[in-house]
């Protein structure tokens, strides 16, 4: 019979004595899951504080631009008030020019035209009213100058003097003159004078009669 020493110790069992003590041994897998929770709520945490970073430098940013907003409005207000200060004057100015130039080209003024009658009347010749109309007239389709003058006048070529007199007065070459006598003069039969009506109409010329 043959005995082989290592075919026995091949076939004998491989056996070590287990002293853990499996019941205190930690849980390897409830220690990572925990590290995988705390480690995304800290990703979490660092993302809203970042979130909440952001937000706070956009609001600086946005204060900072509604400052300087701000004081560009108040800079170019001061300056449109100036400037609209300055446009009224203009304007005030610039209608004062326009009334100074409609009184220099009217063709018979007020004051000269007071003048101008005293000038013309005869010791014989009263006045009695004088009026004075600036209009537009719809016809002529331009500015028209009524001026109506009531008196009396010791005998009708008085009248007819002071009317040849109206009929001359000089005006601007674009404008034309035209003196009227409204209705014949009528005698008083107390006093013996003469009451006369005589207008003076001045408008446009028109291109055909220049």
């Amino acid at each position: 019979m043959k005995f082989s020493l290592g075919k026995r110790n091949e076939s004998r069992a491989q056996w070590r004595a287990d002293f853990r003590l499996v019941d205190r041994l930690p849980d390897t897998k409830v220690i990572r899951t925990k590290f995988l929770i705390n480690f995304c709520f800290i990703a979490v945490l660092i993302c809203l504080l970042l979130f909440a970073g952001y937000r706070e430098l956009n609001k600086i940013g946005l204060r900072q631009s509604i400052a300087s907003l701000q004081t560009e409005v108040q800079s170019r207000s001061s300056t449109n008030r100036h400037v609209t200060e300055l446009s009224r004057e203009f304007r005030v100015m610039a209608n004062k020019m326009d009334d100074i130039r409609a009184l220099t080209q009217r063709p018979i003024r007020p004051t000269w035209l007071l003048v101008e009658l005293a000038r013309i009347r005869t010791p014989d010749v009263v006045y009695d009213t004088l009026s004075y109309e600036h209009f537009w007239n719809t016809e002529l389709k331009g500015e028209a100058f009524k001026v109506r003058l009531t008196g009396k006048g010791r005998t009708t070529a008085d009248i007819a003097e002071l009317k040849n007199r109206l009929a001359i007065l000089e005006v601007d070459e674009s404008w034309e003159l035209q003196v009227s006598e409204q209705g014949n003069p009528s005698k008083d039969a107390t006093s013996g004078v003469f009451s006369f009506v005589i207008e003076l109409h001045i408008f446009k010329r028109s291109n055909g009669s220049q």
